[in-house]
C-alpha cells in the first residue's frame, strides 16, 4: 500500500483512506470466498467432520505452540 502511494500518478488519484477501504474491501472478499468455496468442498466430497478423540482444546493446541 505504502509503496502505492509513493508513486506520483497514483498519489494524486487516490487519498490514504480510499486505499484502506479498498484493501478492506478485497480482504473480506478473499475471507468470504475462501469459506464459500471450502463449504463447496466439503459438501462436494462428504468430507465428515473428525471424532472428538483427535481434537484438541485450543488451550493444549496453544501450550504446545508456545511451549
Amino acid at each position: 500500500m505504502f509503496i502505492l502511494l509513493e508513486f506520483a500518478p497514483i498519489a494524486a488519484l487516490v487519498s490514504d483512506g480510499q486505499i484502506y477501504v479498498a484493501l478492506l474491501a478485497g480482504g473480506a472478499y478473499q475471507i468470504l470466498y475462501r469459506i464459500f468455496l471450502t463449504m463447496w468442498f466439503v459438501q462436494r466430497y462428504k468430507i465428515k467432520a473428525l471424532s472428538t478423540g483427535f481434537v484438541k482444546p485450543i488451550s493444549q493446541s496453544f501450550r504446545v505452540v508456545f511451549n
